[in-house]
């Protein structure tokens, strides 16, 4: 009787839990996601009046997925409209020792920032598609 409160206690810690129970908000394109995938997304139309953006988000929640992919189509949209872009590059040279022992060791980093800062009056959704994907949901605006 001694040994099976604690033989008990132990497989609930082990097997209580069931595993992990996780949802891939990143999931890769399947054959299926992209023959269903709408003409407008891959085709945006061409109009030298007006600009056009396409996005599409994951996430468990139906309104996250419609905020995040909103809010990339307007940048898409902000980034159309003009984009400052800026770039750093570093190099770095040292030579270590003497003479024929010596050692040159060189390293090189680049960033590239872009600031895309814009207001964007009467912008708006024209077409939106959901598609459930499992736990998650896709929406294309």
């Amino acid at each position: 009787m001694r040994y099976i409160l604690p033989a008990v206690l132990i497989s609930t810690v082990m097997f209580g839990c069931g595993g992990p129970k996780n949802t891939d908000l990143n999931p890769g394109a399947n054959d299926k996601t992209i023959e269903s995938m709408p003409d407008w997304f891959l085709d945006k139309p061409s109009d030298p009046s007006y600009l056009f953006a396409s996005a599409t988000m994951t996430s468990r929640d139906l309104q996250m997925a419609l905020t995040k992919s909103k809010t990339q189509a307007q940048r898409d949209l902000a980034e159309q409209l003009g984009t400052k872009l800026g770039a750093l590059t570093k190099q770095f040279r040292e030579e270590v020792g003497a003479q024929e022992d010596s050692e040159l060791i060189e390293s090189s980093t680049e960033a590239i920032k872009l600031v895309t800062q814009q207001t964007l009056n009467g912008a708006r959704i024209d077409k939106k598609e959901i598609t459930p994907k499992g736990a998650s949901t896709a929406p294309m605006c």
